[in-house]
């Protein structure tokens, strides 16, 4: 499944309320968006959805740059280890490819390629969505120049923004954030700039932070956030968000696996799938009861029940109290954590 971190625009709903005087509730309800996902940073969700909230934003709030708006409101340590290991670097060159190494930590179907030629270097953008993506592709941009112009104290710039995308009505506003010409209807989404800036140097660089991460990550054997395990997971969780059901050959083509194989790597970890789909279903259950203030007929819906007085049952089989009890504030000690059995 292709995921991204809630925290790397953790500021869309101030962004919505101050700015733009949105009422989240209404408008979560207009376009099925719960936004009290933004209160687990480290959430992963399907890039699909974060994708097509962007684009629902801009509708909303009738500026058609709204990504690059965002990205330039948010703080750069959303990106949070991407962003130690990029402010590590000796050069823009080695922070690049620390970037492009670690961009798995916020997102995955979201990917940078440098490419190198005798005068000019060229920083690509690729990102794997079906559909309209035109204020995410702003967004990762912006926040990426951003992100570089500071490492380098501003002495990154980019000759120019090339963009696939045709000129927006509000170009003027666009134009006005970049420091650079913006050529649309390019073959590319992405930076030119002067090979040479790939030896700057980076500002306030910490090798010892830089080799922490490394040593830790070494030790304890941790696994990236699309260790398969956590990729059938996620998909599994994205099913239920976007479909409200997940099925076992939905769950091999997602994954590009053969439905024998998933079953013989559930069977190697000690896991059923329907095992499985239960607990991913009542954590994400957990989570919409927990942070969120749909009606508990609206939650049993989103994880894949048509009746609810038959998802309270199966809840409390599997938690052991109601999803009212669960959601009340005497019950608030009790978290997710209680289905992972």
């Amino acid at each position: 499944m292709k995921y991204v971190r809630v925290g790397v625009m953790d500021k869309l709903p101030m962004l919505l309320q101050q700015r733009y005087a949105v009422d989240l509730q209404q408008f979560g309800n207009e376009i099925s968006f719960n936004f009290a996902l933004f209160q687990q940073p480290d959430l992963l969700c399907p890039l699909e959805l974060m994708v097509n909230l962007l684009e629902h934003c801009a509708v909303r709030t009738r500026c058609d740059h709204f990504g690059a708006v965002l990205a330039q409101l948010q703080n750069h340590e959303s990106l949070g280890l991407m962003l130690l290991y990029g402010a590590s670097a000796d050069n823009l060159q080695q922070a690049l490819h620390s970037i492009i190494d670690n961009i798995h930590l916020n997102a995955s179907g979201v990917s940078y390629q440098l490419v190198s030629e005798a005068l000019y270097s060229y920083l690509l953008l690729h990102l794997q969505h079906q559909g309209s993506c035109r204020q995410a592709v702003l967004f990762t941009l912006t926040q990426c120049y951003t992100l570089l112009r500071r490492l380098t104290a501003n002495q990154w710039r980019p000759q120019r923004l090339c963009l696939k995308q045709s000129a927006p009505p509000q170009v003027t506003a666009l134009k006005q954030l970049f420091d650079m010409t913006i050529q649309f209807n390019a073959d590319f989404d992405g930076f030119i700039f002067d090979r040479s800036q790939l030896g700057l140097a980076i500002t306030n660089k910490d090798r010892q932070v830089f080799t922490f991460i490394q040593d830790y990550l070494k030790l304890s054997g941790q696994q990236r956030p699309d260790s398969k395990l956590s990729k059938i997971k996620a998909a599994i969780r994205a099913g239920l968000m976007l479909h409200q059901r997940c099925q076992l050959t939905d769950l091999a083509q997602e994954l590009h696996m053969s439905v024998r194989a998933v079953q013989y790597y559930l069977q190697q970890n000690q896991l059923k799938f329907q095992q499985l789909l239960a607990q991913v279903r009542y954590e994400l259950a957990c989570d919409l009861l927990h942070n969120s203030e749909q009606p508990v007929s609206v939650i049993a819906e989103q994880v894949g029940f048509a009746d609810v007085a038959v998802f309270s049952r199966s809840f409390k089989k599997y938690i052991g109290i109601t999803p009212s009890q669960f959601r009340r504030p005497a019950s608030s000690q009790l978290n997710t954590e209680t289905v992972h059995r």
